[in-house]
């Protein structure tokens, strides 16, 4: 077993635990937090790699850390945990307190067996930073989670070169933030340089102001034009065949704008679709769907914010999710079935019998909700 569908496995481990541990620290500790770092490949029991209780530096206190991870004979990384469901923001400061009191130490992680905020000191050293380098949650885990992730297996650890990969981190997440803010209200810099190779004449304040939604049609289309290149690319050509529709009719419906009308098999597949969210997630979850020639969009509110795509349209019925297919097989365990998309490593596919049988999948649809909604949230 590779190391993201260990992972994935805990995550989907975590998910069931989580309930019987909310407001107890301890079970915590031993159901959740002790786990993941078995899972990095430490020893729990042998106090040289996971020392519990550590006195963090302070010579005439008793206060302790959790836990600290020994490397090369010295601690190396700081855990403090806290119990499910508590805000670790508020604690933040109690973390601080400890790394700041040993100067030999560069990282420290605070848990709630769910959540996990990782801290170096880029700005000052010895002083450690007030926002992490690096955060996740169990219950929304991506790839490039499992990719970070990698660098704190035993076996990988280098405190130097992580707190390297600290900074790269720290770099990438004001470059993706630029990035958003350019997208959503491009920059009058910004549109100067693009328009200097474009616009045959000065580019005067008043151009500025009339390329500008320009700009942002142009960026937002190539956008969109990629995901939708990248995600038509994964439909097999069995099921784009099982979904055409007559060429003269095709052509017919193109000259007339007829829009697309879900079918009866589609609306009972959305039906269900929104029984198994709503039973976790509540009511107020938001999906809408829209059917397509080739499937039946399931999303959150819009179409870019979708988290399923389903065939169920004659016998061969199955469903591309926005899960990694090692992510679905974890969640799904013995029933593991999900089908990797080698061009879309953010989706998997899984094949079904009946539209019944979503209700099978359960943990995937609602790994993938989570993780839409995480990402763009509602409002």
């Amino acid at each position: 077993m590779g190391f993201a569908e260990d992972v994935y496995r805990l995550a989907a481990q975590v998910a069931a635990r989580q309930v019987h541990c909310k407001g107890n620290e301890e079970a915590t500790k031993h159901s959740l937090i002790l786990p993941f770092f078995t899972m990095l490949g430490y020893d729990v029991y042998d106090p040289s790699e996971l020392m519990p209780e550590y006195r963090a530096g302070f010579a005439a206190n008793k206060e302790k850390i959790d836990y600290a991870i020994f490397h090369t004979g010295k601690p190396a990384l700081f855990v403090e945990a806290k119990a499910v469901g508590e805000i670790l923001e508020n604690h933040d400061a109690q973390l601080a307190k400890y790394f700041n009191s040993t100067p030999e130490l560069k990282l420290a992680v605070i848990t709630n067996g769910v959540r996990y905020k990782f801290f170096t000191d880029l700005k000052e050293p010895n002083l450690m930073d007030a926002e992490p380098f690096f955060e996740f949650s169990l219950e929304t885990i991506t790839p490039e989670d499992v990719g970070t992730l990698e660098g704190f297996r035993k076996d990988s650890f280098n405190p130097l070169e992580l707190v390297t990969q600290a900074e790269n981190l720290v770099y990438l997440k004001a470059l993706k933030k630029k990035f958003r803010a350019l997208f959503r209200e491009p920059s009058a810099e910004f549109v100067r340089y693009l328009a200097k190779d474009v616009y045959p004449r000065m580019i005067t304040e008043k151009v500025v102001d009339r390329l500008t939604p320009l700009v942002k049609q142009a960026m937002s289309t190539v956008l969109v034009e990629m995901v939708s290149q990248g995600l038509t690319q994964e439909i097999t050509k069995q099921e784009e065949a099982s979904a055409m529709v007559p060429a003269a009719e095709a052509s017919h419906e193109t000259k007339e704008r007829h829009p697309i009308v879900a079918t009866a098999e589609d609306l009972e597949a959305f039906d269900v679709v929104c029984q198994v969210i709503a039973s976790d997630i509540g009511p107020d979850h938001h999906i809408a769907h829209k059917a397509t020639t080739s499937y039946l969009s399931i999303q959150i509110d819009k179409p870019s914010r979708w988290f399923a795509r389903l065939t169920v349209n004659g016998p061969t019925k199955s469903a591309i999710v926005r899960v990694p297919a090692v992510q679905a097989n974890a969640l799904l365990g013995a029933e593991g079935r999900a089908e990797e998309l080698p061009s879309t490593p953010d989706c998997c596919r899984l094949r079904m019998g009946t539209i019944e049988d979503l209700r099978s999948l359960k943990p995937v649809l609602l790994a993938a909700y989570r993780g839409v909604s995480a990402a763009t949230p509602v409002g």
